[in-house]
């Protein structure tokens, strides 16, 4: 066993004595099977866990956990991809927390259990600890104890590599006054190999509990906003491509004189519409269609055509881009009553060795045969006892195809599963190998069988036992509710979401303990008018169907997604149920929010639609405190915002111009989120600001601050035209990543600072003695590492009757006045 090189924390400083062999043995068992859990999970279709493409909606409770894993393809190798999460020393965490996690406020890695070695160079096995920033100051950080494991794996002939996290209890890492312990049940990132060469499909999977009393919105924002983290290891893995290929010498560029129109989207240039050179292919462009990269150290203005294909012989991927997100998906977990690996003792024994090894009933399988289980990870001599072998399977029948397909049951499945006795759910899933059905029995054991090879399912002649609670019957082709089918009246969630439906027949009623029903992904245009709804449905799916008009909908309803279907308008007259807290009418073709929207709705999802008006005061409740407006056609904002209640504000990628002078919001308000829109400046007076946590203004054209202006504790400002910051309070934790930042003057910032930066050239750097104490502080024995530069000539001329001061190794001078 080696222990790992402790890093300073600002929480605690660690020791970590040593592991006992039976321990540390333990530990190892017990990361490989979170590995092939966290494999196992990713699966889109056919996993334990059933996701759905994300609309907002169907979260599971806080107290629960968050499940969501955010998918993109990415240009790369598995060993680009596996280099990218090389943390064995403080530089590279650095470097790390600065590109994907700037989240993390402290880290320290207590034991390294299975290090890299030449020959298993992206092997590692270790505990760890970090401790997040929370997105609101009112709420406190978060920290947690982690075993984490990375290793390549094999199934279906198809390579990928893994980095999985999930939370243990050691003596060595105890509770901690000012944080409070929150749980990974599974989390981590898995790179699957395309067919394609030099493409791969990355999966970035997050279970989580974050203990407290959260609010669930609050949640979903950091969790969400955490997971799209994925979008910036395609963006490194472009930026290692293109920092490979040639650049274009001056000479060698289309000159600016040669075009009027951009080359790539055809927009005449004007005053207004400045003339961009791509470096690569030497084309003259706008700016919304090329970006600048740092390339070797060099800022390089790169036209999107260039960066999808990355400046190499490799099928092009899209950039993620305002207008096109689709490369980059998040999906959900339909199924709120996960089951979750419990966290490891704090003290162990052999008696606990033996009992924590020994797999879950639910995981056993039975194999076609009595020989061993393969291991589909080929991992590195560590022994692995029996019960890990046990869940590994869970890989491995993936890795045996088409021989199990071969020994798969021969009897009609129906008659197979409806044999076994005390059913509690029937479920099924997809895999590469088929579809497969996952049927819990024995009651309160929930014994678990699984079927492989289901190519498809209907209801003729079944007749489901009483005592079922959960039926899925999703992804199967299913085409019609043979009439005269009767639904068990213990049926508490009943799902048959992407299907081929197209109606559903009022002879067959639903049973009235149902709590949950989807009929998402079908083709459904109507309810027969006679069709009645259970007297306990409290939340109903209905999104990416056919449905013109919204239906008649039960009183007792509390989560609401009609999204996806082409309502355009909804009646003045329609009645939602009064007890309805959440509505998702994304992608709706609306342009006009709603009427008569209920007292108690607390969020409202209604971006990717055609509204083009900002909601007036009385378009919306007092008790609302989520509206989600993304990528809609708003240009104005009002002078006020009123709802007293409204925590988080989305107005991403709208044609917003201005902030009004005299825009004021509610003292609730902690999210404002304003970025890809077209706004040049801010208003004079932005004392609003000061009441947020945290405002996001990316991707706008802001080029200076007014001088009174107040910020909030975070505030994120990337790709815009900031020159200066200049006599003026900066916030806590801030990003001026791509910005032409020339000077910084003047300023004040609280202790703990931290900002991310690019690498621009300040030639004029000045603060005042207690400024440089502060900065000087946060930047040593942190992840506080600036990107920036100094002209240190510059400086000291500009510097005046003040002293010039290095900070500490970074060539960086400030001229201390």
């Amino acid at each position: 066993m080696t222990k790992a090189r402790k890093v300073p924390a600002t929480y605690a400083r660690f020791e970590s004595p040593p592991l006992e062999p039976a321990d540390e043995l333990h530990l190892i068992q017990t990361a490989l099977q979170s590995l092939t859990e966290l494999v196992r999970s990713s699966r889109l279709e056919g996993g334990p866990i059933l996701w759905s493409l994300d609309s907002d909606a169907d979260w599971p409770p806080p107290h629960v956990s968050i499940t969501l894993c955010g998918v993109m393809d990415l240009q790369g190798t598995l060993a680009e991809a596996a280099s990218l999460f090389d943390l064995d020393s403080t530089d590279a965490v650095r470097q790390y927390r600065s590109r994907f996690s700037k989240d993390i406020a402290d880290y320290a890695s207590l034991y390294t259990l299975a290090p890299r070695t030449p020959e298993h160079p992206r092997n590692y096995i270790g505990v760890k600890w970090l401790a997040l920033n929370m997105p609101s100051p009112i709420v406190k950080d978060r920290d947690y104890c982690l075993l984490e494991c990375q290793d390549d794996f094999t199934f279906n002939g198809v390579r990928g590599w893994a980095r999985s996290f999930n939370s243990i209890e050691l003596p060595s890492c105890p509770l901690f006054p000012g944080l409070v312990r929150a749980t990974l049940f599974r989390a981590g990132y898995v790179f699957i190999e395309s067919t394609m060469p030099g493409l791969m499909k990355c999966v970035h999977v997050i279970q989580t509990d974050l203990a407290g009393a959260l609010p669930t919105w609050l949640v979903r924002t950091a969790m969400k906003r955490r997971v799209r983290n994925i979008v910036e290891i395609d963006t490194l893995l472009r930026q290692l491509r293109l920092s490979f290929s040639a650049s274009l010498t001056d000479d060698q560029l289309v000159p600016l004189s040669m075009r009027r129109s951009c080359f790539l989207c055809s927009t005449k240039f004007s005053p207004l519409v400045a003339k961009q050179q791509c470096g690569k292919c030497g084309q003259v462009v706008c700016k919304h269609c090329s970006k600048l990269w740092e390339l070797r150290g060099t800022c390089v203005r790169v036209c999107h055509k260039c960066a999808a294909g990355a400046g190499i012989d490799l099928p092009p991927v899209p950039m993620p881009t305002v207008d096109n997100e689709a490369p980059f998906q998040i999906y959900t977990c339909d199924d709120a009553k996960q089951r979750h690996r419990r966290p490891l003792p704090r003290a162990f024994s052999t008696q606990v060795h033996d009992a924590a090894s020994r797999p879950l009933p639910e995981r056993q399988l039975s194999w076609p045969d009595d020989r061993p289980a393969p291991d589909p990870f080929q991992h590195r001599d560590i022994p692995v006892g029996r019960g890990s072998m046990q869940v590994l399977a869970w890989v491995a029948l993936l890795a045996i195809g088409a021989d199990a397909a071969k020994r798969a049951p021969s009897n009609p499945i129906w008659k197979e599963v409806l044999a076994l006795p005390d059913i509690t759910s029937i479920e099924t899933t997809l895999t590469t190998d088929g579809t497969y059905l996952e049927v819990r029995y024995d009651g309160a054991k929930e014994t678990l069988k699984t079927i492989s090879r289901v190519t498809s399912l209907c209801l003729t002649g079944v007749s489901l036992p009483d005592g079922l609670k959960k039926f899925s019957l999703s992804r199967v082709n299913l085409k019609t509710i043979p009439k005269g089918f009767t639904w068990p009246a213990s049926l508490t969630h009943l799902d048959l979401s992407s299907n081929k439906l197209t109606s559903y027949p009022a002879t067959t009623p639903l049973p009235d303990g149902l709590g949950f029903f989807s009929l998402s992904n079908n083709k459904i245009k109507s309810l027969n008018d006679y069709f009645t709804w259970p007297s306990n449905l409290t939340e109903l799916n209905l999104a990416s169907n056919q449905f013109s008009t919204v239906v008649k909908l039960p009183s007792t309803l509390t989560k609401l997604d009609l999204s996806g279907n082409p309502l355009k308008t909804i009646q003045a007259q329609q009645q939602w149920p009064e007890s309805l807290t959440e509505l998702a009418l994304t992608n709706t073709q609306l342009s006009v929010l709603p009427a008569n929207l209920p007292s108690n709705l607390n969020i409202i999802h209604l971006a990717s639609n055609k509204i083009a008006k900002f909601p007036s005061k009385d378009d919306l409740p007092d008790s609302i405190h989520y509206i989600g407006l993304t990528h809609n056609k708003i240009a104005t904002l009002p002078s006020k915002i009123e709802w007293p209640n409204l925590f988080t504000l989305e107005l991403d990628s709208n044609a917003i111009t201005f902030i009004p002078d005299d825009f004021s919001l509610p003292t609730s308000m902690g999210i404002l989120a304003l970025d890809a829109n077209k706004l040049a400046k801010l208003p004079a007076s932005c004392d609003w600001m000061a009441k947020l946590s945290s405002i996001t203004l990316r991707d706008n054209a802001i080029s200076a601050f007014p001088p009174t202006c107040t910020l909030p504790n975070a505030i994120s400002l990337q790709n815009n035209n900031i020159t200066a910051l200049e006599d003026m309070a900066l916030p806590q934790q801030m990003d001026v990543s791509n910005n032409p930042i020339s000077k910084i003057n003047r300023v004040t910032f609280p202790e703990g600072v931290f900002w991310t930066t690019s690498k621009f050239e300040l030639k004029e750097f000045s603060l005042s003695s207690a400024m440089f104490d502060l900065l000087s502080a946060a930047t040593d024995h942190t992840y506080f590492y600036p990107q920036f530069t100094t002209d240190d000539a510059s400086v000291k001329t500009a510097c005046g009757y003040g002293t010039v001061k290095k900070l500490h190794d970074f060539p960086i001078s400030i001229c201390v006045v």
